[in-house]
């Protein structure tokens, strides 16, 4: 049952106009300390340090970063267009094979 009051709490604000990070966030706080009291904030520190020890959540920011450095430079395109011109070549070679 109060799962799908945090499922109709959370649309309605999302409909309200409320940023997703924010809606997630409050919606979540306030039906933890609706349903475990004051002493949910005691376990915050751990959860908030184990996930910042995840090494898969480490490496998106990296990721998001590699992509801006391609764009930025122009390293994309070039890679892009490269490959183009490679596989161009390659589809000419394998026409004349005997498939």
């Amino acid at each position: 049952m109060i799962g799908l009051v945090m499922f109709g709490t959370t649309l309605l604000l999302l409909m309200v106009g409320f940023p997703v990070a924010f809606t997630f966030a409050g919606v979540a706080v306030i039906f933890g300390v609706l349903t475990q009291g004051i002493d949910l904030f005691g376990f915050m520190p751990y959860r908030i340090m184990s996930v910042m020890q995840n090494t898969i959540l480490m490496a998106v920011p990296l990721f998001i970063f590699m992509g801006i450095v391609l764009q930025k430079t122009k390293l994309a395109e070039q890679l892009l267009e490269a490959m183009g011109i490679y596989l161009a070549m390659c589809v000419a070679v394998w026409q004349f094979l005997p498939f």
